[in-house]
């Protein structure tokens, strides 16, 4: 019997209000790698956290896989573009 478990309510109810329309790219994934961006240069930051971030950076990562709301492409192209636009930025910033 399909849709009976509370996992599988819970994909129905993810498919019901979040179609999986597999954007490019993963908006999910690019703001993940964005936060370990953000804390992996700090030395104020403890490593510990740092190594979290980038484990819950994967997983959301793998989450977006799992539950079919993006294809693996996705996925590197926002890892990609977080880590293009974090070198971009201050290059910018120079300019004004």
């Amino acid at each position: 019997m399909m849709g009976t478990g509370i996992f599988e309510k819970a994909i129905i109810w993810l498919y019901n209000v979040d179609a999986a329309d597999n954007l490019f790219p993963s908006i999910h994934c690019l703001s993940s790698w964005l936060c370990v961006i953000a804390v992996r240069n700090q030395e104020r930051i403890p490593k510990t956290y740092k190594i979290v971030s980038v484990i819950l950076a994967v997983l959301v990562c793998i989450s977006t896989l799992t539950t079919k709301q993006h294809v693996i492409v996705d996925v590197f192209a926002g890892i990609l573009l977080a880590e293009f636009s974090h070198r971009l930025v201050p290059k910018a910033l120079r300019f004004t």
